[in-house]
């Protein structure tokens, strides 16, 4: 491989973890995403006019891939609600690229060598090695975060297909990427608000919905953790005696305190 594609491709590849760990740190992963989808829309549309349109063949399978990513995105979300990034992105990534082998040998007809599948399985084995318990409990496995993330390998294996079938049949894979990038902005956008108003509706909240500010599954659940917490009679009993110790230091310097003259009298 050339140097040059060498270091675009561990370029890419440290862009792409940036923005999944962007989706992580996020408060809204929802809306991170779909600002993360819009910004690619943007740059993708300024160089549309340079790569031009793909050919009207490979259409279908760019709308195909759209709406793969819709799903991808929703799966994605989950995981990293549901398990650390460290135990769902590598698990994600890493059983891709078996699922995606298999794949294009069964539909399309591609054959790998054995050196190639040797490479994928150790590939593989390693990652789920490393990643299966994850950073949060080393106890037991988080059978709910490596589901989702198994779940979105599914859905990189599905797109990954259906853009090497649409890339080909392009006649260009620049104009391919370009045009699916400006198509997944506007959809996710659109999933956005369908999502935010269904939220508002369902909990009854017609101011928030009026104001456009109604949170998302990921974000409610954060807000219910943090109300837990509150609620939390360790957490109250704290709060009461650092109240109650202000309140006696405040009495105990008060001018009031220590001059019993100032003192306003009962008449007054």
């Amino acid at each position: 491989m050339d140097a040059f594609v060498f270091a675009a491709v561990l370029f890419a590849a440290a862009c792409h973890a940036g923005w999944n760990a962007t989706i992580k740190r996020g408060l809204d992963p929802l809306a991170t995403t779909v600002l993360i989808s819009i910004g690619a829309a943007i740059v993708s549309a300024v160089f549309l006019p340079v790569v031009g349109l793909p050919a009207v063949a490979s259409l279908p399978w760019c709308i195909a891939s759209v709406l793969i990513h819709l799903v991808y995105f929703a799966a994605l979300i989950e995981s990293y609600c549901a398990g650390d990034m460290g135990q769902v992105y590598p698990i994600a990534r890493g059983s891709a690229p078996l699922m995606t082998a298999t794949a294009t040998t069964i539909f399309i007809g591609e054959r790998l060598g054995l050196a190639g599948w040797c490479g994928i399985i150790l590939l593989v084995a390693g990652v789920m090695v490393l990643s299966l318990r994850g950073g949060r409990d080393l106890a037991r496995l988080d059978r709910k975060a490596v589901g989702f993330a198994l779940f979105t390998a599914v859905t990189i294996c599905a797109y990954s297909v259906v853009d090497g079938v649409g890339a080909r049949l392009a006649g260009s894979a620049n104009a391919y990427s370009v045009a699916l990038f400006v198509g997944i902005g506007p959809v996710m956008a659109t999933c956005r608000g369908i999502a935010r108003d269904k939220c508002a509706v369902r909990r009854g909240d017609r101011r928030r919905l009026s104001q456009g500010t109604a949170a998302c599954k990921p974000c409610r659940r954060r807000a219910d953790d943090r109300r837990g917490v509150d609620a939390d009679p360790a957490v109250l009993n704290g709060r009461v005696m650092t109240l109650s110790t202000e309140s006696a230091h405040a009495a105990r310097f008060s001018p009031t305190a220590s001059n019993p003259r100032a003192r306003p009298h009962p008449t007054a």
